[in-house]
């Protein structure tokens, strides 16, 4: 699963639910409001196994006010906690959403989550660093071995 996919499912949730704008990139002056502002952060990535990673990352998402009021921000806040109340659907798979975060920066609703999910690695093509990459074929060893009764074998 790719950054890019999870900053695009979040931002199509928002404009399904409000219809307002939504930048995904830095916001410069003269922008549109009310609209939202959607950025990650990546917070960890840890190797579970040798084919699976185990990753975190922060959805932040700014809301631009129209008035820019308390009222506005905190009404948008618990309908943001609502859509974004248990989990964030990604392509087929559901990603878990256990606690949220939100407050007001210089008029500015700033709510956020963490999500952790699990990705595999493909490693068929990956060179372990054994030897120098040429394939060489398995020495036949003959082994002479006698057993109890008496005979040998080669």
């Amino acid at each position: 699963m790719k950054l890019i996919t999870i900053q695009r499912a979040v931002i199509s949730q928002l404009v399904e639910k409000f219809g307002y704008t939504v930048y995904g990139e830095e916001v410069g002056t003269g922008f549109k409001r009310p609209s939202f502002f959607v950025y990650l952060v990546p917070l960890e990535t840890r190797n579970l196994t040798y084919y699976e990673l185990d990753k975190a990352v922060m959805v932040k998402i700014d809301y631009y006010s129209r008035d820019e009021t308390r009222a506005e921000h905190w009404m948008m806040a618990d309908e943001l906690e609502s859509l974004f109340n248990k989990s964030l659907k990604v392509d087929n798979r559901y990603l878990n959403i256990e606690r949220s975060t939100k407050e007001e920066i210089e008029g500015v609703l700033s709510f956020g989550f963490t999500v952790e999910y699990t990705v595999a690695i493909d490693r068929r093509d990956v060179d372990l660093g054994y030897g120098d990459g040429k394939d060489r074929n398995m020495e036949i060893l003959e082994m002479e071995w006698s057993d109890p009764n008496g005979t040998s074998r080669n």
